[in-house]
């Protein structure tokens, strides 16, 4: 049986996109791998009404601080459970308003 991870607090759960090649098309070991992309999996459901609100969404793709967050293992996969400062930016379509 698989557990499910979820986030408390001000926290939300993402999975770090492990890129495999450079813009150019080079192939990229996972050593060297630093992208701090990351895909939301999971929001708090405890968020307290006096933080400021979440800023990414669960589906949402996130750039986040290069120190920080803490690594967790759920449903066989290696997440990163960042607090809501750390991440610096969401990317969003053109097309797509930006909520804030």
């Amino acid at each position: 049986m698989t557990k499910k991870f979820v986030p408390t607090g001000s926290r939300i759960l993402v999975e770090v996109i492990v890129e495999t090649t450079t813009a150019s098309g080079l192939f990229m070991p996972a050593s060297v791998n630093v992208s701090r992309r990351a895909r939301v999996v999971a929001v708090s459901t405890t968020w307290n009404p006096k933080d400021q609100d979440p800023v990414a969404y669960v589906g949402q793709t996130v750039v986040l601080d290069r120190i920080g967050g803490v690594e967790v293992a759920a449903d066989g996969k290696k997440l990163l459970l960042v607090r809501n400062d750390e991440i610096l930016g969401v990317e969003v379509d053109e097309a797509e308003e930006i909520p804030f």
